[in-house]
């Protein structure tokens, strides 16, 4: 009896929802625990694939990320300290891998560890100035090791070269 009821409560409210919002009055009329088993099995897979879709694009969007971060260091870097930087995908992909790499160990100890002990707004602002000490250093080392030679460079060695000879 009360399955009965139960059954009769999930069919008047799949009827008044799913109906009205896709339109499937008959459809839904017509619903029974074979279908339920179906739509089910249905939503697990697309739920399943979805998961499986979601982790190949955040593997995609992770590999922009690190070239995106070795392109920003390699900007910054360029306009704070004049320095050119190695501008092909290779060099950006290893230049934002290794400076993700760091900064992940670095923050972990100086930003994640205070704000999990001790999680509140004046930690976060303290943390973050902290930070930007640390982390400035840390990207204009990673930055000078693509550094790219320029003619000024070569002149400056030639012209030195010639005067120790």
């Amino acid at each position: 009896m009360r399955a009965r009821k139960l059954k009769q409560i999930f069919i008047i409210f799949t009827t008044n929802v799913w109906s009205k919002l896709l339109g499937l009055r008959k459809k839904v009329k017509s619903l029974n625990w074979g279908n339920l088993v179906k739509y089910f099995v249905h939503g697990t897979l697309i739920s399943l694939l979805y998961t499986a879709l979601a982790s190949v694009f955040m593997g995609i969007l992770s590999l922009l990320m690190i070239v995106a971060g070795g392109f920003l260091n390699a900007f910054i870097t360029l306009r704070l300290w004049s320095t050119e930087i190695k501008a092909d995908a290779w060099s950006l992909f290893w230049h934002g891998l290794i400076l993700y790499i760091l900064l992940a160990i670095v923050n972990f100890f100086f930003v994640f560890l205070p704000l999990s002990i001790v999680p509140r707004l004046e930690t976060l602002t303290i943390t973050l100035f902290v930070q930007a000490f640390i982390d400035g250093p840390i990207c204009r080392k990673v930055a000078e090791h693509w550094e790219e030679e320029g003619e000024e460079v070569e002149n400056i060695e030639r012209k030195w070269r010639e005067q120790r000879l």
